[in-house]
């Protein structure tokens, strides 16, 4: 008899061993089934945007959602049936939104989190009386014997659609035309900028046209000459002082026109230019006279430097020979 314990007793052992290994195995399969786990990371969609409404700012691109449940329940998952989105449909000051998972039922699983808080702001939409194209000219004219006057744009105006609040943002409707693209053709079609006082981008409105047509001005380019600048004073310099002599930069200028009004031109005379009480040299800013129908070909500020010196007792002296029309 005790020898037949003596036999069992191992047995027992190895028994009890193999038990606890396959219970120990068994828990183990049993706690990463139940652990299983995967996260579905999903576009966000925008559902149920009321009519005459807008969505200002940004929303989050994607949110991400994690699925918890047994292995096989998991591995049905399919993220195509799967949708992140935002019911809209309510309007609300505060802006307060959720983004919510739209999945299956079919998916016995739990999802971690339920919903997703985040902030949206809705205005109504309207649209902008018409406005204007702008049509601003970048590059060269690289045509002979021709002149550039401008252009226009096809269509004209456009109307603008938007939140109020981005639409009194709109300073300008702006088209470019590049003077170098002239050489072949008169008219080039455009895209436009809606932009503000600073000269930057508006984004977040729609124009009703993205291009325009700008159809180029072209005329034959009339006779050119170059004329020396002829000042026309108005007042007297400081008693004591006189106007010893002048100094226009440029000194010359070209300008275009007529033929016979230009043949009739020797000196191209200033507006009115104030030297009243002046007591020292100065430069000041001057504008020309131009006769109608005649332009400057390259214009650019005109600045004249007055020289002044004392006259002693005696009375004002003539300057020198640049220095005609002084008082």
């Amino acid at each position: 008899m005790g020898q037949l314990r003596r036999l069992n007793f191992p047995i027992l052992f190895l028994s009890f061993g193999l038990a606890l290994i396959l219970w120990t195995n068994v828990v183990a399969l049993r706690q990463e089934e139940q652990s299983v786990t995967g996260a579905f990371t999903l576009p966000v969609e925008t559902r149920n945007l009321p009519g005459g409404y807008v969505v200002l700012g940004s929303i989050p691109s994607s949110a991400t959602f994690t699925a918890e449940g047994n292995r096989d329940e998991r591995t049905k998952i399919d993220p195509k049936n799967l949708k992140a989105y935002i019911d809209l449909s309510k309007p609300n000051r505060s802006g307060k939104y959720v983004i919510r998972l739209d999945a299956p039922t079919e998916y016995v699983v739990s999802w971690n989190p339920k919903e997703i808080p985040t902030q949206v702001h809705l205005e109504k939409e309207v649209q902008s009386d018409p406005l204007p194209v702008t049509v601003e000219a970048i590059g060269q004219f690289k045509l002979q014997n021709f002149r550039y006057d401008g252009a226009t744009a096809e269509p004209s105006t456009i109307v603008v659609t938007g939140a109020e609040s981005l639409l009194k943002k709109v300073d300008k409707v702006r088209a470019y035309l590049n003077l170098s693209d002239l050489e072949s053709q008169s008219s080039v079609r455009a895209s436009i900028e809606l932009i503000d006082k600073n000269g930057a981008p508006v984004q977040g409105v729609r124009p009703s046209t993205d291009t325009v047509v700008i159809r180029a001005i072209i005329a034959a380019r009339p006779p050119r000459r170059s004329l020396l600048i002829q000042p026309v004073w108005q007042g007297s310099p400081e008693f004591g002082t006189t106007i010893a002599d002048y100094q226009f930069t440029p000194a010359q200028v070209s300008v275009e026109g007529p033929a016979d009004v230009l043949a009739n031109l020797s000196v191209i005379n200033t507006k009115p230019i104030n030297i009243e009480g002046l007591n020292q040299t100065t430069t000041l800013q001057a504008e020309l006279d131009l006769p109608l129908g005649v332009r400057l070909t390259n214009p650019s500020p005109i600045s004249v430097k007055v020289f002044v010196k004392s006259s002693g007792n005696s009375p004002n002296q003539p300057g020198n020979s640049n220095s005609q029309g002084n008082p």
